[in-house]
């Protein structure tokens, strides 16, 4: 597979039918599984196969994304209930069945090695009726399911109804366990089309209470700003050896800085800053000449957001050891530049949902009438 395409997982229990002659309708639900990465998608389909009922899920995801981690695990020949899967690998984001197999030969494909040890090697196919891979079962299986603490924290609240952001961000609280301090993200899907070049939204917004989230900014700029930027609290400082540590792969940082002087350096980072999201752009304030008041802004709340391919915005806006009256104030703050930013070209519904969620919390739906659209 291409380096640049994006490894796509199917969810299923038992396939027999032959699905390559099926027309299946998939629906994005990231809604009902936040809080979840920028970069990880989950659809859903009802759709009906040879007659007979059909229900599957598949999840995409960004493999080169380094803030995403990703293990491997196997049934070992017994039975796991989905909560066993999610438990013993430590409460993952999601749990997923998944196989490799050859369309042209029907084989197997699978080898799986989890901590330098091989649990499980190329097992043959059972093979189905049919001669296409699609008919042939293939013996990994695991699924997506909800643990034990989620099912308590979902009888807390009516998942059906949608919530004041003030009544949200007490039920939040509310449902968070987690023994850290959890982040408290919202997740927007706007009624733009972000193919399109005038309905990209984009934009960044200082949050009234701060981010709660320590952020480690890099100012990539000339030794004539370094002094600056330093002063203003950056947590790293400088430009070529930078630059070559980003080539290597390293990312440990939250935000960058810089100038529009060394943008023609820094520009050839993007494949590697771009897919991140830390790619510094004007429009969001992180291409400037004013590097102290950049770090600073940066360092004091000020956070970054960006439409992503579903038509989503997703961002942190708090902690969930804020008073629930700060978690409401930040998201209308994101929420309400997010409607400023409506481009004139986007018809129809602007704001289509809004979610809140903490870290491995469900999310509550947040009514958006409030917003005025």
């Amino acid at each position: 597979m291409k380096s640049n395409l994006k490894w796509i997982f199917f969810l299923v229990a038992s396939w027999y039918a032959n699905v390559a002659t099926a027309q299946l309708s998939w629906v994005n639900v990231d809604s009902l599984y936040q809080p979840l990465p920028a970069s990880v998608h989950i659809y859903y389909t009802e759709s009906k196969m040879d007659t007979a009922p059909f229900r599957a899920y598949y999840l995409i995801a960004d493999l080169k994304n380094r803030n995403l981690d990703f293990s491997a695990d196997t049934t070992h020949n017994r039975r796991l209930t989905p909560t066993a899967f999610y438990e013993r690998n430590n409460n993952p984001v999601a749990v997923v069945n998944c196989t490799f197999f050859s369309f042209a030969t029907n084989r197997n494909l699978n080898a799986v090695i989890k901590n330098g040890k091989l649990v499980a090697y190329n097992q043959p196919n059972l093979a189905g009726k049919g001669k296409d891979s699609l008919t042939f079962r293939h013996p990994f299986v695991s699924a997506l399911g909800i643990s034990k603490k989620r099912k308590a924290a979902l009888a807390k609240y009516d998942a059906t109804k949608a919530y004041s952001l003030a009544d949200a961000a007490k039920i939040v609280k509310d449902i968070t366990s987690t023994k850290f301090d959890a982040s408290v993200d919202l997740s927007i899907r706007l009624g733009v089309d972000p193919r399109k070049a005038n309905q990209m939204v984009r934009g960044s917004v200082t949050l009234p209470h701060g981010s709660g989230k320590t952020m480690r900014v890099l100012a990539l700029v000339t030794p004539d700003k370094e002094a600056e930027a330093k002063a203003a609290g950056a947590d790293f400082v400088g430009l070529d050896e930078y630059i070559e540590k980003i080539k290597g792969g390293w990312t440990d940082i939250d935000v960058i800085i810089t100038m529009p002087s060394v943008m023609g350096k820094v520009g050839a980072l993007g494949r590697v800053l771009g897919p991140r999201g830390l790619m510094p752009n004007p429009k969001t304030g992180t291409v400037t000449m004013e590097i102290g008041k950049a770090v600073t802004d940066s360092k004091g709340g000020k956070i970054d957001f960006k439409v992503d391919k579903a038509g989503i915005v997703q961002s942190l806006v708090a902690k969930a050891s804020f008073d629930a009256a700060k978690i409401a104030d930040n998201a209308n703050e994101l929420l309400q530049s997010i409607v400023k930013l409506k481009p004139s070209s986007a018809k129809g519904t602007y704001i289509k949902s809004i979610y809140m969620s903490s870290t491995m919390s469900p999310s509550i739906e947040i009514d958006s009438k409030f917003l005025g659209q």
